[in-house]
């Protein structure tokens, strides 16, 4: 008689070891690529998006105008104070701007990473005051409490897959970004600043923000 039966016969049941199924691509967290110059573009290619998308806006002042008149509902007199010098910019030609970027947004085909210098007026946008010091992390935070942290934006949102290629580094706000598959962008040809450019509208959720390095930091899940 083996053992196996010997000690079934006396009434004890032998532990078995069952090791623990692996975890399914489902049980785990999204990756969220981070692209260099090569990535950008290839991400570009896959999109079917050559760089002539996002005329008269991208690497161009008229963006200002062109954001601010999407925030305002269509005040083009207000537009204007945006970029006072492209005062000659009509309504019709935001208007021949926006329709040709909406129609040129396309979804990502993968989770990327982005990344965004804003001014204090960014704030705004939560009710909060423009002014930023170190205090406005834990009145950024309390609002996060209060809202779930979820916002849009009426306007376009830029974005950089490389903060080292930015311009605009100085200003006092850092975003984050993690953008979901999906999400309707234009991958840029804009090399300087490698810029993507989300569709205006776009739901957007801060899930972390704190006070690092004289500047305000805030990590944004699209």
């Amino acid at each position: 008689m083996g053992r196996g039966r010997l000690a079934a016969s006396h009434g004890m049941q032998q532990a078995i070891s069952t090791p623990a199924p692996p975890k399914t691509m489902a049980g785990l967290p999204p990756i969220y690529h981070k692209l260099d110059w090569a990535g950008h573009q290839a991400l570009m290619t896959a999109m079917g998006q050559d760089g002539s998308e996002g005329q008269d806006y991208v690497n161009t002042s008229q963006a200002y105008i062109v954001n601010r008149f999407l925030r305002n509902g269509g005040d083009m007199a207000d537009a204007h104070k945006a970029t006072p010098n492209w005062s000659w910019i009509t309504k019709a030609d935001v208007q021949q701007t926006i329709h040709r970027m909406d129609k040129q947004m396309k979804p990502l085909p993968r989770n990327i990473q982005g990344v965004r210098f804003v001014g204090p007026d960014f704030l705004t946008t939560m009710g909060l005051p423009n002014q930023i010091n170190r205090n406005t992390a834990a009145a950024l935070r309390t609002w996060m409490q209060q809202t779930g942290g979820g916002f849009s934006d009426k306007a376009y949102t830029s974005f950089s897959t490389d903060a080292n290629a930015n311009v605009f580094t100085a200003k006092p706000i850092r975003i984050n970004y993690r953008i979901g598959k999906g999400t309707q962008t234009i991958m840029t040809a804009n090399k300087a600043e490698s810029e993507g450019v989300m569709a205006r509208g776009v739901k957007q959720r801060i899930t972390d923000v704190r006070w690092r390095n004289g500047k305000l930091e805030i990590d944004v899940t699209v």
